[in-house]
């Protein structure tokens, strides 16, 4: 998982693939969370079209709802492209309005999510490009 802070915009795009762990959100998300340039009440968009698998429960994915990353009237859009990634989206959207978050929303395009969140779609589509890019090894 990694992310891009686009502050002319005041959105964090994320990008997730591969295997979505418990573990491996925790650690992302600190690593947002530490970065000077995060800002709660920024937009999150989280792109989970590449994942190969979530082997997250209920119960951990509730724990994970608990925790206040961002302000609660902060909009995140998830954008995902199975059933699974689109339940467990709604599953932790349930349970963060539990926390009093209400503006969480789960597509199945990155257009639709870049509209709910206002923001350029270029812009968006400019830093998944950068997330996805092979990264080179450092000497």
């Amino acid at each position: 998982m990694n992310f891009i802070i686009d502050e002319e915009n005041k959105v964090i795009i994320c990008h997730a693939s591969g295997v979505l762990t418990f573990e491996r959100v925790h650690e992302f998300r600190a690593r947002m969370k530490s970065d000077k340039r995060f800002k709660r009440d920024y937009r999150q968009m989280l792109d989970l079209r590449d994942l190969t698998s979530i082997p997250l429960d209920s119960a951990q994915i509730r724990q994970l709802a608990e925790e206040h990353v961002f302000e609660p009237d902060a909009h995140r859009a998830f954008v995902v492209s199975t059933g699974l990634q689109h339940g467990l989206g709604r599953m932790f959207s349930a349970f963060r309005e539990v926390e009093g978050e209400k503006n969480i929303g789960v597509f199945r395009t990155l257009e639709e999510a870049v509209h709910w969140l206002g923001i350029p779609v270029e812009a968006a589509k400019r830093a998944l490009e950068a997330l996805r890019a092979p990264k080179s090894p450092k000497p």
